[in-house]
């Protein structure tokens, strides 16, 4: 159930996969990834989590299904990367309405953007909902591995009912 994740510091880094939703990772207000009971071990410094999605990207070019994942705000902290260029998510960006922003692959960045910097604040379309390009993660960032974008997870954002969504999860061991 748990490996090693080769991001930097990989040694602080743990991955489970396929936890079920039930273990209160929704709130009202957005998504806490601390409420789980792997956070309630006190092991790691943090504890983030993700969802493979297929995204329909639309509007700028032909229409493409890619590879992506919605994530937690907090999920690149936890793996110790930063996007290349522009930012991370906000905390508040895991709340619906205020999610509508995306982060994009290197790979996808030079392919359909021509690594244009402008592209961000740009405007792009993500299965039909228009989503403003935060920044582009590094060359070789591959988490999940085959993801070529990542939106953040917002509470019951596909409409399917909590307990019946997987999520992989990821944590940074305590030093100690």
């Amino acid at each position: 159930l748990r490996r090693k994740i080769a991001v930097g510091r990989a040694h602080e880094r743990v991955r489970a996969d396929r936890a079920r939703a039930g273990f209160e990772l929704a709130r009202e207000e957005g998504v806490e990834a601390r409420k789980g009971p792997w956070w309630q071990l006190r092991v790691f410094e943090d504890v983030a989590f993700f969802e493979n999605t297929n995204l329909e990207l639309t509007g700028d070019g032909d229409p493409r299904r890619l590879e992506g994942a919605s994530v937690s705000t907090n999920l690149f902290a936890t793996l110790g990367v930063s996007p290349a260029i522009g930012r991370m998510f906000a905390d508040d960006e895991n709340q619906a309405g205020r999610n509508r922003v995306v982060l994009l692959s290197d790979a996808l960045w030079t392919r359909r953007y021509t690594a244009d910097r402008r592209v961000i604040g740009e405007t792009i379309r993500v299965n039909g909902i228009a989503h403003t390009v935060i920044g582009v993660m590094p060359p070789r960032f591959k988490f999940p591995e085959f993801a070529e974008l990542w939106v953040p997870f917002a509470p019951n954002a596909a409409g399917t009912p909590r307990d019946q969504r997987d999520f992989g999860v990821v944590g940074r061991l305590r030093s100690g």
